[in-house]
């Protein structure tokens, strides 16, 4: 086994998956299927007649887990071949 150090700021040179975006594909995505729903939660208490003020999200992983599976797949749907070709140029 060699070790080798890699500089700061450096993985994308050696990590296709960090050059032109696919972790920030899939995270820009995951981020809009949470705000998304974020969003539908805040705007139905408002409807219900609730003050933003008053609002409190229940951000607890049970809560979340049952959606976080189908942001997964919309996140990955977002991932398209081209941009893995274009990685591994």
């Amino acid at each position: 086994i060699v070790l080798l150090t890699v500089p700061a700021c450096c993985t994308d040179l050696f990590q296709p998956c960090d050059q032109l975006g696919i972790n920030a594909t899939f995270k820009r995505e995951m981020r809009r299927q949470f705000e998304q729903y974020f969003h539908g939660k805040v705007q139905a208490h408002i409807a219900g007649g609730g003050k933003g003020s008053e609002f409190a999200f229940d951000g607890r992983l049970t809560t979340l887990r049952p959606m976080h599976s189908g942001w997964t797949v919309a996140a990955l749907q977002k991932i398209t071949k081209d941009l893995v070709r274009a990685s591994w140029r």
